[in-house]
């Protein structure tokens, strides 16, 4: 059996560095107003930006609208654009 692990509330490049060095497989942003670890689309755009493509990005979302999926998924659009 394998075991992934995923470490979630990602805010900081601090604590972003800690999950990666900690070989996490999963980073979780939480895009929820009411959570101390919400991020803006900006904010964990640049979070996102600095994960190795070894790991995947999730986002954790509570009820969103659609303005504010639209947002975000256009946000890490342009962040796989400029990748390229």
């Amino acid at each position: 059996m394998t075991v992934t692990a995923k470490i979630c509330g990602i805010n900081s490049n601090e604590a972003l560095d800690a999950a990666i060095g900690g070989g996490a497989d999963f980073i979780g942003l939480v895009f929820f107003p009411r959570s101390p670890r919400n991020l803006s689309p900006d904010q964990a755009g640049a979070l996102a930006a600095r994960v190795p493509t070894d790991i995947t990005v999730v986002g954790l979302l509570v009820d969103p609208d659609d303005a504010t999926l639209a947002e975000i998924a256009a946000k890490r659009s342009e962040e796989h654009t400029s990748e390229l």
